[in-house]
Parts: structure tokens; C-alpha cells; sequence
């Protein structure tokens, strides 16, 4: 066993800012500031774990005490850059904002700015600062406002807000970001390269999904792993806890065919396996995100339905809220999906007398010659619809259809579908289909049909409906 074994965390830190992955617009504007001298008295680094932000504030202190001279570049070879780079540098000092966030810690820091530099300057590093009580952020105030020659202050954090706008407002604030799967993606290849890991791309798609766009946790995990050779994606599923894609394509077609024995015994089946119901959970929410931005027809979204598909979403992050399993970014997308395919509230009672009103007015007085086998005829054109757009299929499913006047009435039990199949693309899908069909041009009609609701069927329900003259309505 070596002793020396450093971690890849560690091992791959990079020592200059040309390093730092994703974080181009920090980057440019710390070396332009560098290289131009305009250099803050305080910086606020502020982003997600594992983006660079500590690592960016070792950088930092490089560049600035540097035995060359300030640069965008620090050399990394001189006594000052190396000492830095091994956290023993006396005038780079790092604290943990966690363990040391008492207004007497922050006394001894001002306490010690009374002794001039050996260096050229001072620098505090302070990770986690936004875990310091209020009367430590009070006494770091007066220092900041009144800051000694020759000292600097960089404060990192992953919750900004919790940092008073006080100490933010004199400090230069920069926000780092998530890195992109691409980015992480690459990084991993060439680092697994250079470390002579075996790994199959499709394990690194894995591992890069598992990280959510951290660097550091990417690095971990591909250790985690690299102690297997050849690695493949079964093998990295297995190990990093993601369930295997088949009985994630299992689960999804119980849920499909509404079978929800099935689910309960492939669930069961999981478990027993050995994974986790967070596992499972988080591995099914991917499968489902990932599903939404493919516009292949054999795709979840598409056997679900797109609706079905954004709510079971809500649901799975809901359970995993609580581990955040899920990343903002994913839980914002599937909010922001889930409002675009909201239509307008209406309630059952108006559906309905709109229902009656069309059913009964002028435009339908004349009787209609009955048509040959009506039902029959709509299946077959459900069926060509089935074929040439499964989308505009899924929102027909339930709905029924009759020709009045030279028109093709299809009723729906889902009023939000109306609106989605009046888009032009959606309606002409079904024009084309209806051609084929009744061997004519019929005009396409759409009415929204009393909604679905079990709960008009419940006896309590009727009784309070009737006392109050209320009504039933959806909440999405």
C-alpha cells in the first residue's frame, strides 16, 4: 500500500486558472483585473460544491504572491507558488467558516492584522462563510470597511443569500456555475486516460449523470470505480447505486399500461437486489428527464404522454426533495415544462353547459344521415393517427367522435387537450387521417366533454356539491 496515495481530487487540483473547468467568465475577469493591477480588497466567491471555487482562491493568492511578480500567470515553480499549492504558506491562511464561525475567530484574525506580511500580502481564505454568526459577519464588517495595507480577503460559499448584503456589498462577487455534461465529460476521458483506467464511455455517461455538473464529485466517483478494470456501464451502474436501464424500461412500461401490480413486483424485485427506493426513485426521474429532450416515438415521455410524464416527474422530485437527489436545474426544467403545458382553468359546470350548448344549438338542428359503423370508422382513423403521431394519438385516447353536417365532432374528457389539438400541426394530423378514413373533407370540430373526476362519483361529495352549489375542480 503507498502511503503517499494522494486522492484525484487532490492530485489534479489545478494550480493555475487556465485549469479551472467551466468557469470561463471568472477566469477572464480575475486575469484582466490581475494584469491590469485592479485588484479587490474582498472577493465573494459564491457557487454549487465542487466548481472550483476554494481551489480559484488558492490561484488567486498564487497570482498575487507570486516571487515573479503579480500575474494572470503564476509561475507555480517559485518557493511562495509551491508552498501555496501545499496549504503551508504562513500568509495564505485557510479557515473553515464551519468550525470557526464565533465572533472571537474573527477577533484573532483582526488581532493578527496588526503584524505586517512576510510576503507581500495577506490572505484570508474563508470557506463556508456564510455559517459565521451574526456577530462574527458584525466584527468582519469594520475590517472590511477599513481594510489594512497588504491584506486580502476571499470568502467562498454554496449559500450566498445567507451572506449579509452588508459584507456582500464590498466584496467583488463572483458566481460559479454548474460545468456542463460535455465538459465533464471530456475531462473525465482525458483524466482516465492519463491515470490508465479502463473505462467504456458509455461508464463515464454514468458517472457524468451522477456528478450533476461537480467536478469534484466527478473525480471521486471515477475513483470510486477505477479500482475495477474494464469498466463497463452495467458495472458502474452496480457500483455508483444507478438501477440497470432495463428494469427502469420495465417500471415505465407497467406504469404505461397501468399495471400497478407489475410496478409493486418489479419495485420489489429492485430492492431486493439491493438498491436503495432513493436509487431506484433518482434512476427513474433521470430515465423520465432524459426522455423529454429526445424526439425519438419509442421514448418514455411518449408512452406515458408528455403530461403524464411531467407529473410523474413532480411526484419523483417531491419524494427525492428531501436528499435533493435531483439538481435545481432538473427541478426548475420540469416546472418550467409543466407551465407551458398548462391551459386555462375551467370549472366542470361550465364544460358542461358548453358540452349542451353546442350539442343542442342552431348549428346542429338538421338530423344527420346515419354513418356506416361510426365507432369502427374512428378506431381505424385512431389507429392511422397512432401511426403517424403518437403524440396527437395519446391525447385522443379517450375521446369519442360523431359526424354532424359535414363535420367530425370528437369530444374530449380532457379540456387541456382542446387547445393543444387546435395547433395547426396537431389538427392536421388528424385532417389527414380523416380524409383517408370517410373518403371526404371533413371540417374538424373539438369539444371539451364533461372531465374525468372520481371524485363527482362519491356520495359525500355530491351532498356538499348540492348544499353549497359548488363543484369539482383539478389543482395541477
Amino acid at each position: 500500500m503507498k502511503e503517499d496515495y494522494l486522492i484525484l481530487a487532490r492530485k489534479l487540483r489545478p494550480e493555475d486558472f487556465d485549469g479551472l473547468i467551466g468557469q470561463k467568465h471568472v477566469v477572464e475577469t480575475i486575469k484582466n483585473a490581475l494584469e491590469k493591477g485592479k485588484i479587490a480588497q474582498a472577493y465573494l466567491f459564491s457557487g454549487p460544491r465542487g466548481v472550483g471555487k476554494t481551489t480559484a482562491a488558492r490561484v488567486l493568492s498564487k497570482a498575487i504572491n507570486c516571487e515573479k511578480g503579480i500575474s494572470s500567470k503564476p509561475c507555480c515553480e517559485c518557493s511562495s507558488c509551491k508552498a501555496i499549492s501545499e496549504s503551508r504558506f504562513q500568509d495564505v491562511i485557510e479557515i473553515d467558516g464551519a468550525s470557526n464561525r464565533g465572533v472571537d475567530d474573527i477577533r484573532s484574525i483582526r488581532e493578527n492584522l496588526l503584524y505586517t506580511p512576510v510576503s507581500r500580502e495577506r490572505i484570508y481564505i474563508i470557506d463556508e462563510v456564510h455559517m459565521l454568526t451574526k456577530e462574527a459577519f458584525n466584527a468582519l464588517l469594520k475590517t472590511l470597511e477599513e481594510p489594512p495595507p497588504n491584506t486580502r480577503f476571499i470568502f467562498a460559499t454554496t449559500e450566498p443569500e445567507k451572506v449579509p448584503q452588508t459584507i456582500i456589498s464590498r466584496c467583488q462577487r463572483f458566481d460559479f456555475k454548474l460545468v456542463g455534461d460535455t465538459a465533464v465529460f471530456d475531462y473525465l476521458k482525458i483524466v482516465s486516460e492519463k491515470e490508465n483506467i479502463n473505462i467504456s464511455e458509455e461508464a463515464l455517461n454514468v458517472i457524468v449523470r451522477k456528478a450533476q455538473g461537480s467536478v469534484r464529485d466527478s473525480l471521486s466517483l471515477l475513483e470510486q470505480i477505477s479500482v475495477y478494470s474494464d469498466i463497463d456501464e452495467k458495472k458502474a451502474r452496480e457500483i455508483l447505486g444507478e438501477v440497470s436501464i432495463n428494469s427502469i424500461k420495465d417500471i415505465i412500461k407497467a406504469l404505461s399500461d397501468h399495471e400497478a401490480k407489475e410496478v409493486l413486483l418489479i419495485c420489489d424485485s429492485i430492492i431486493r437486489e439491493g438498491y436503495q427506493p432513493n436509487d431506484i426513485a433518482h434512476s427513474l426521474a433521470l430515465a423520465l428527464y432524459d426522455s423529454l429532450k429526445k424526439t425519438s416515438d419509442d421514448t418514455p415521455s411518449n408512452r406515458l404522454g408528455i403530461d403524464r410524464t411531467l407529473r410523474a416527474l413532480e411526484l419523483l422530485s417531491s419524494f427525492l426533495d428531501v436528499n435533493s437527489k435531483l439538481s435545481p436545474k432538473i427541478r426548475l426544467e420540469i416546472l418550467l415544462a409543466r407551465i407551458a403545458r398548462m391551459v386555462d382553468t375551467k370549472s366542470v359546470k361550465d364544460l358542461i353547459l358548453k358540452y349542451e350548448n353546442i350539442n343542442h344549438g342552431d348549428s346542429f338542428k338538421e338530423a344527420e344521415p346515419a354513418v356506416k359503423n361510426p365507432d369502427q370508422q374512428y378506431s381505424q382513423m385512431l389507429k392511422e393517427i397512432e401511426n403517424e403521431n403518437k403524440v396527437v394519438y395519446h391525447y385522443l385516447v379517450n375521446s369519442t367522435a360523431e359526424v354532424k353536417n359535414e363535420s367530425l365532432v370528437i369530444t374530449l374528457p380532457n379540456p387541456g387537450f382542446v387547445k393543444l389539438l387546435q395547433n395547426k400541426g396537431n389538427s392536421s394530423v388528424i385532417q389527414k387521417a380523416s380524409l383517408k378514413i370517410w373518403k371526404r373533407d371533413l371540417k374538424i370540430v373539438f369539444l371539451q366533454g364533461p372531465a374525468e373526476n372520481e371524485a363527482d362519483n362519491d356520495e359525500n361529495v355530491k351532498k356538499i356539491k348540492n348544499l353549497f352549489g359548488g363543484e369539482v375542480i383539478e389543482i395541477n
